[in-house]
């Protein structure tokens, strides 16, 4: 409901099809958010917005202050400044279907743990497509795979294969 309103003032005030960031500061901004009768946000706390607009795909997130930035990946949680950095560097290299996202996800978990796939739950939505839950099978396989590729890679390196 809150994203429909987002919609529909944006459009009102910026016109029709108004592009994501727009959304974002629709979302987070605590004035726009007084004068459209939504109850004020936390700002003790980060947020993240992704938007797909005719612009492409974007990621918005915001510091303790409200700041709204743009930005190119980002992580929250344990050893977060390292994800942030893996999700940019490897971004362009990654698959961009919607298995390449899922396995590009979890590869980004492996760097700072070894995920089992009991406690994972992976989402998926895209344009034109519904919010799906992935099945635990394929994040199985996935994280399978990844453990292979890993221990494969390894073994080069420590023999001097390549």
């Amino acid at each position: 409901m809150i994203v429909d309103k987002a919609k529909i003032y944006t459009n009102s005030v910026h016109g029709l099809n108004s592009p994501g960031d727009r959304v974002t500061e629709f979302l987070i901004d605590p004035e726009i958010r007084v004068l459209n009768n939504l109850p004020t946000l936390p700002y003790t706390e980060s947020f993240m917005v992704a938007s797909c607009d005719n612009n492409g795909h974007h990621l918005y997130v915001t510091d303790t202050y409200g700041t709204i930035s743009h930005v190119l990946a980002s992580a929250v949680g344990r050893k977060s400044d390292l994800i942030t950095n893996f999700l940019v560097e490897n971004y362009s290299a990654a698959n961009k279907s919607i298995l390449g996202t899922i396995e590009f996800a979890l590869k980004t978990l492996c760097v700072i743990t070894k995920p089992d796939a009991k406690f994972i739950d992976v989402s998926v939505t895209a344009f034109n497509r519904p919010f799906e839950v992935v099945d635990k099978s394929i994040v199985s396989q996935f994280l399978s795979t990844i453990e292979f590729s890993r221990i494969v890679n390894a073994t080069v390196k420590m023999n001097n294969i390549i």
